[in-house]
């Protein structure tokens, strides 16, 4: 079986803040996590340049093992073929791809632009328009294969928790020299909805409820893609923080998939440590 790189695979997709917030998190919520993924992984081998032109050599039950654990349906080709239709019609629906038979029989599938407006495929950072990165190695190292909605809205929840904390000027340095997809963050859970509408209105509030995120957290933390620390100093101010219980600290972990790879609490820890966010706790 060949892999997602093989396969034409991009290092890095890019998709916007509102692809995530009207599209993948309303199929999360509705435990509908095999529509987001294989039009995540669709967008990672849809050739950009040719209008989101999917290879057509590309076979379905390639797609399927690299978002499903390959044992599910074993070696049934028709199995995996039909269970990717089904998907294929959803997102056809919802206007984030297109289908045409071309001559010889075979379907050629564009890829359209991840906001519904049916336009060609495009890249939002390139547009200018806020977006979310989505890192090609889920899919190279089959991490994205287990997983639910759980662990897919806290996967989507890190990175653009890594995003802000990049672009704040009082925590990017804490960033400087990370890849993406190992950075550090600190924001709550709550954050996210912002139920309150404290957030700044020009931001992109994504529903993501916080008990699914939490599951999802747990999930990463024993596959050790993220660590979690409890501080008591906020890293921006070095001001100890109003509630007694602090905050946790995050590290993502997706920058290096490979076995043996990964972030441990105790290293984060050591590192809180050393910026002084730890001392001062109960």
């Amino acid at each position: 079986m060949r892999s997602f790189y093989s396969l034409g695979g991009r290092g890095r997709l890019r998709v916007r803040e509102t692809y995530v917030r009207d599209h993948l998190a309303s199929w999360l919520s509705s435990r509908a996590s095999g529509v987001a993924k294989v039009d995540l992984v669709l967008r990672g081998l849809a050739v950009v340049e040719s209008e989101g032109l999917l290879d057509p050599d590309i076979r379905w039950d390639e797609i399927h093992d690299l978002i499903r654990p390959h044992n599910y349906y074993g070696d049934d080709r028709k199995l995996k073929r039909n269970w990717l239709g089904q998907k294929l019609e959803r997102l056809e629906a919802e206007n984030l791809l297109a289908r045409a038979k071309s001559p010889g029989g075979r379907t050629r599938l564009h890829v359209l632009r991840d906001d519904a407006s049916q336009l060609p495929l495009d890249d939002p950072g390139a547009a200018g328009d806020g977006y979310v990165s989505v890192l090609g190695d889920i899919f190279h190292f089959e991490r994205i294969a287990p997983w639910g909605s759980p662990e897919l809205s806290a996967y989507f929840a890190c990175m653009i928790a890594e995003r802000y904390s990049r672009t704040a000027a009082a925590t990017a340095v804490f960033n400087e020299g990370r890849p993406w997809g190992g950075g550090i963050w600190f924001r709550e859970l709550k954050w996210f909805a912002d139920p309150a509408g404290l957030r700044p209105s020009s931001h992109v509030r994504v529903p993501f409820a916080e008990r699914t995120l939490r599951r999802g957290l747990v999930s990463l933390r024993s596959e050790n893609l993220v660590a979690t620390v409890r501080i008591y100093r906020d890293p921006r101010t070095g001001e100890r923080f109003k509630q007694p219980q602090g905050r946790l600290l995050y590290r993502n972990g997706f920058s290096d998939l490979r076995s043996n790879r990964g972030v441990r609490a105790r290293d984060l820890a050591m590192w809180a440590k050393g910026k002084g966010l730890i001392g001062g706790g109960p």
